[in-house]
């Protein structure tokens, strides 16, 4: 997916767990100027040390947080609540076909550069 992604022209940045994931948004945020570095975030709902929906459910909500699409193999209708509560743009049940993701990253970001 990483390959793919920046194949597409995007800057990625990968981390290995949910705590990397943290820390990684953490940095990145700068409250006072209400922006972030990542236009959008992908980020499966489990993964090792943190889930991503902790990880989003802890940084909170609002303009400083970047949008998030999350993918998960145990996608339910209360997962896909959750996940739109913390945030989600949308949420891709695995297995999902990386075109249609890929697709969907570039007209979103095209469309947010509006």
């Amino acid at each position: 997916m990483v390959a793919l992604l920046r194949s597409d022209g995007h800057e990625v940045v990968a981390v290995a767990n949910g705590f990397e994931l943290l820390d990684t948004l953490e940095v990145s945020l700068d409250h006072n100027l209400g922006s972030n570095r990542f236009d959008l975030v992908i980020s499966d709902v489990r993964m090792p040390g943190m889930t991503g929906l902790r990880v989003f459910t802890q940084v909170g909500y609002g303009p400083t947080i970047p949008p998030v699409i999350f993918i998960t193999a145990f996608g339910d209708e209360e997962l896909h609540e959750q996940a739109h509560h913390a945030g989600a743009v949308a949420v891709l049940d695995k297995p999902f076909d990386i075109d249609e993701l890929r697709a969907f990253v570039n007209n979103f970001l095209a469309r947010k550069g509006d």
